[in-house]
């Protein structure tokens, strides 16, 4: 029994803490890379900068934790509850977090590259700036708290309802929104470089200064979008729809 143990610092890498109750324990900094943490009762734990690399947390409830800084390369945390936990600034790069509840959890600056999200419930997770290169959100719904200059170059977000998202200054480069809602999502001064926007849901968006450059706007739908200073050089409109929209000279005549 180690609940509010000051442990900050402690290299438990090959320990045996099956059972531990480790709530609102102080383990800043501890080496736990490896580790299996199933079991363990880590509610209002501190994380900060821990080492947990590779370690299993399935099922794990962290409600209201503080991982921030931690290194969660390759971690298990599939099907856990993270509600209200703080990833700031933390790598989180090829994590498993499918089925897991991250509900009003943050990644501010986060590295999640290839990180499983399927099935993740992500309702008001905070993701301002975080990295998310080559993550696969497709046929989710998602509410977030916001995307805002986040980056998710090369990922699958096809067939996603991303209405009234704010995923302004955020990079889509070479992404997958084909047959996306995006409808009313501010997409100001995106970064959509080649992206696959067939058959997208675009009523309404804000694409003020957005780049286009490259994409695939094949069959998508922009009625009453705000198009001003978009950049479309090389962009196929094929049967776009630009009923209602606010355009100037940037965009051209149909």
């Amino acid at each position: 029994h180690l609940s509010a143990a000051h442990l900050s610092g402690a290299h438990l890498s090959g320990s045996y803490l099956t059972g531990t109750n480790l709530t609102g324990a102080n383990l800043t900094g501890t080496i736990l890379r490896g580790l299996n943490l199933q079991e363990i009762s880590l509610e209002g734990t501190t994380l900060k900068d821990a080492d947990l690399a590779g370690a299993n947390l399935a099922g794990a409830g962290l409600i209201d934790t503080d991982l921030t800084g931690a290194d969660l390369t390759g971690a298990d945390l599939a099907g856990g509850t993270f509600n209200g936990s703080v990833f700031d600034q933390s790598d989180l790069s090829k994590a498993d977090f499918r089925g897991s509840d991250l509900s009003e959890a943050s990644f501010v600056g986060a590295t999640l590259d290839q990180a499983q999200l399927a099935g993740a419930v992500l309702l008001n997770a905070n993701f301002h700036a975080a990295s998310l290169r080559s993550v696969d959100l497709s046929d989710q719904t998602i509410r977030l708290n916001t995307l805002f200059h986040s980056d998710l170059t090369g990922s699958n977000l096809s067939g996603t309802d991303l209405a009234n998202q704010n995923l302004g200054r955020a990079s889509l480069r070479a992404s997958d929104l084909s047959g996306t809602n995006l409808t009313g999502t501010y997409l100001q001064e995106a970064d959509l470089w080649t992206a696959n926007l067939t058959g997208a849901n675009l009523i309404d968006a804000n694409l003020i200064d957005a780049n286009l450059t490259g994409a695939n706007l094949t069959g998508a739908n922009l009625t009453g979008a705000n198009l001003l200073r978009t950049a479309v050089q090389d962009t196929n409109l094929t049967d776009v729809i630009t009923t209602g929209a606010v355009q100037d000279d940037s965009w051209p005549t149909q």
